[in-house]
C-alpha cells in the first residue's frame, strides 16, 4: 500500500477514534469508568484474537504473532499509560462533562509527546511546537473557564433508540424541554471545573507518553506484532484489577437499566470493533508513517468526536468556550504540521 493509502487508513482510524466517544459517553451513565474500561479491554482482546491472529497464521499479512522478550517491558509501559491511566482518567472526566469540552483538551496529547521526547530522548522542540503548545494552553484555559454546567444526553430517538437515561425522571425531562434553546449554558463551579480538568490533563499527558513506548517496543521487536497488540489489551486489563478490587468495583459499578441489556451489549460490541480498528492500525501507522505524521492524522479524531457531540448529544457551548475548543485543536495541528516539516 502506497503513501496515499496509509494516509486514507489514518483518516479511517481517526473516525474510529472519534466514534468511540459516541458510545462511551452514554455507557458511562450506567458503568463506573474502571468497570467499563476493564470490560472493553477484554472484548477488544477477544476481537484481536479472532481476527488479527488468523491473518498472521495464514499469511494474509506480514505481521508476526510473537513478541521478543526485549519488547515486553515497553509494551507493558505503553499499556499502563494508555489503558490504565489515560483511558480511566478520560472516562472520569467524560462522565461529568461533555464531549465538546473534554476532547479538545485531550487532543493536546501529541504536544506532550513532543515535550516528553525532548525531555527523555534529547529531541529538540521546534518553534512550531512551542507556538502550538502556547496556543493550545490558551485554548484549554479558555475552554475550562467557560465550561458548561449542564451535561447533554443522547436522545434515544436520534440513534436508533439506543439507551434511555433511566436516572432521568419525567419531571426533569419536561423541565429540560421547556428550557429555551437560545439560553447560553451556565458555567460549572470552580471545584467541578477541576474535577474535569485534572483527569483530562492526566489523560492527555499519559496519552502523550504512549507513542514513545510504542515506538520503543517496535524498535525492540523489529516492527509491530500481533502479540504486542494482544499483550497491550491484556496487560491494560490486568493493571486495572488492583484498582477495582481495592474499591470493590468488581462487584459494583454495573447498573444497566432494566430492559436495556441488548442495547448495552451492542454498544460494547461496537466499541470493541472501533477499539480493534484503533489498536491494530495504530501500530502499523507508527511503523509506516512515523509517530509525528501519525499524530497529525489522529488529531482529526477529536474533531469527529466533537461533531458527534453536537449532532447526536445536542451539546451546547458558549461562544468563548467554542473559541477555546477551536484554539486547542488549531494549536495541536500547527505543532504537528510544523514538527513534520
Amino acid at each position: 500500500m502506497g503513501y496515499a493509502g496509509w494516509v486514507m487508513l489514518g483518516i479511517v482510524v481517526s473516525v474510529a477514534g472519534g466514534g468511540l466517544v459516541w458510545f462511551e459517553k452514554p455507557l458511562l451513565t450506567y458503568f463506573h469508568p474502571l468497570n467499563l474500561n476493564l470490560l472493553v479491554r477484554l472484548v477488544t482482546f477477544g476481537m484481536i484474537l479472532v481476527t488479527a491472529v488468523p491473518l498472521s497464521v495464514f499469511g494474509a499479512w506480514s505481521i508476526a504473532v510473537g513478541t521478543p522478550v526485549a519488547a515486553v517491558a515497553w509494551v507493558a509501559a505503553a499499556a499502563f499509560f494508555q489503558w490504565t491511566v489515560a483511558l480511566s482518567s478520560f472516562y472520569y472526566a467524560l462522565r461529568i462533562s461533555t464531549i465538546s469540552v473534554v476532547m479538545p483538551i485531550v487532543a493536546a496529547s501529541p504536544l506532550f509527546t513532543a515535550v516528553l521526547a525532548a525531555a527523555f530522548l534529547g529531541e529538540r522542540l521546534g518553534a512550531a511546537t512551542i507556538v502550538g503548545l502556547a496556543v493550545t494552553v490558551c485554548g484549554v484555559a479558555l475552554l475550562t473557564r467557560y465550561m458548561p454546567a449542564e451535561e447533554a444526553e443522547m436522545p434515544a430517538s436520534q440513534v436508533g433508540e439506543t439507551l434511555v437515561v433511566a436516572s432521568q425522571s419525567p419531571d426533569e425531562s419536561s423541565r429540560q424541554s421547556a428550557t429555551s434553546p437560545n439560553r447560553p449554558p451556565a458555567r460549572l463551579p470552580r471545584r467541578s471545573q477541576l474535577l474535569v480538568l485534572v483527569p483530562a490533563l492526566v489523560a492527555t499527558i499519559s496519552w502523550g507518553a504512549y507513542p514513545i513506548f510504542v515506538e520503543a517496543a517496535e524498535r525492540a521487536a523489529g516492527g509491530p506484532t500481533v502479540g504486542m497488540m494482544l499483550e497491550s489489551q491484556l496487560l491494560g486489563a490486568f493493571f486495572l484489577v488492583p484498582f477495582l478490587t481495592a474499591r470493590r468495583r468488581l462487584s459494583r459499578g454495573w447498573r444497566p437499566p432494566p430492559g436495556s441489556g441488548r442495547r448495552v451489549v451492542w454498544f460494547i460490541v461496537a466499541m470493541g470493533v472501533l477499539e480493534l480498528t484503533w489498536g491494530v492500525f495504530f501500530f502499523l501507522l507508527v511503523e509506516e508513517l512515523g509517530p509525528v505524521l501519525t499524530g497529525i492524522l489522529l488529531t482529526m479524531a477529536p474533531v469527529f468526536a466533537v461533531l458527534g457531540g453536537v449532532v447526536l448529544f445536542k451539546e451546547r457551548l458558549s461562544v468563548l468556550a467554542w473559541i477555546g475548543a477551536a484554539l486547542a485543536l488549531v494549536g495541536v495541528f500547527v505543532a504537528s504540521v510544523g514538527g513534520a516539516a
